[in-house]
């Protein structure tokens, strides 16, 4: 089975359970960084003439269905499913955060699941080896017992900066702008209200894949995963083979499989051929994967077809994957763009 790539909206997180393994750090990010992310979500909340179900599209987060150990109010264990997270920790921590303080303060405490998410709640983080972190994420408040705790706070405290100077700076009411933040976060990319929603890049591995190993990979020099390592995987999803695995066409969907990773594997080994490389590639490329310069140049290409492409796979660097993902999906008919 083959790693499987999607986009979903965080409110398709809503409801789930997370777990942080120990082989990873605890909750790091800067205000700054707090900030950056805060802006970018407010620039495309208030963003003029945005497409009907355009969105804000976040980094990749990696994930592993898991299973483990919670310790219940009653000191008991109750099994709980979910997902380990191989990467995107302090992202996807920062918009848990980043809801709680709008539960409290936008929606005076009241249950979250009352007014979102068609009944479901604020997705739950806990830790293998620091369980207190988990409570205190779901109740913040201002402590510095550890750092753990120091640097959740600290996040809560910038976020809480920011909206105080958005009152200012906007001239807006603080509940005009809670709504503005919360409603891309809480509304799903199904929603018939015409919301624009933030998204981010779910990549699960399968079942055998080492996450540890995976984490090495991904963090080693923060190395990011490319925008040809994630279109791969586009590809070799079954989904994509128009197979149908549940008559017993496994087989064919592996043999599939197998077929287009050794053709890729026979451009990518073609392309390192340096005398052919840079026959086509004229300038400087350091792309740690060659084979995403044709995925790039197919994009240029049809940006210089079509104009208005960029509003819906953005101008970040994942805008590359995002394009495969929705014609591959057939979501988007990029030849009827205007």
């Amino acid at each position: 089975m083959s790693n499987s790539i999607q986009l979903k909206s965080i409110s398709e997180l809503l409801g789930n359970n997370f777990f942080i393994p120990s082989y990873q750090r605890g909750y790091r990010w800067t205000e700054q960084q707090v900030e950056d992310l805060l802006e970018d979500i407010y620039a495309f909340a208030i963003k003029k003439g945005k497409e009907e179900k355009e969105f804000y599209c976040l980094q990749p987060i990696v994930v592993k269905k898991h299973k483990w150990q919670r310790t219940t109010d009653e000191n008991s264990l109750t099994e709980v499913e979910g997902w380990e997270l191989v990467d995107g920790q302090q992202r996807l921590t920062t918009i848990k955060i980043l809801l709680n303080y709008l539960i409290k303060k936008h929606l005076v405490g009241k249950p979250f699941k009352e007014y979102y998410g068609k009944g479901k709640d604020v997705f739950s983080i806990e830790y293998e080896t620091r369980e207190d972190s988990k409570r205190f994420l779901d109740n913040i408040e201002s402590n510095d017992d550890t750092i753990d705790f120091y640097h959740i706070s600290e996040a809560y405290s910038a976020i809480e900066k920011w909206f105080k100077k958005k009152v200012t700076d906007e001239d807006l009411m603080l509940s005009e702008i809670y709504d503005l933040m919360l409603n891309p976060l809480a509304y799903s990319k199904n929603n018939k209200s015409n919301i624009n929603v933030v998204q981010v890049i779910w990549y699960e591995l399968n079942d055998d894949a080492n996450p540890i190993d995976s984490f090495i990979r991904i963090n080693l020099g923060k190395i990011p995963l490319t925008n040809s390592e994630l279109i791969k995987a586009l590809f070799l999803q079954e989904r994509c083979f128009g197979i149908d695995t549940a008559n017993n066409q496994n087989d064919v969907s592996k043999l599939r499989q197998l077929e287009i990773a050794s053709e890729w594997d026979r451009i990518e080994n073609t392309l390192q051929n340096d005398d052919f490389w840079w026959f086509l590639n004229k300038n400087r490329n350091t792309a740690p994967s060659r084979i995403e310069f044709i995925f790039d140049r197919i994009v240029e290409v049809a940006k210089n077809d079509n104009p208005n492409l960029k509003e819906k796979i953005g101008t970040d660097r994942n805008a590359t994957f995002r394009y495969f993902y929705q014609k591959f999906d057939g979501k988007v008919d990029f030849n009827t763009l205007k």
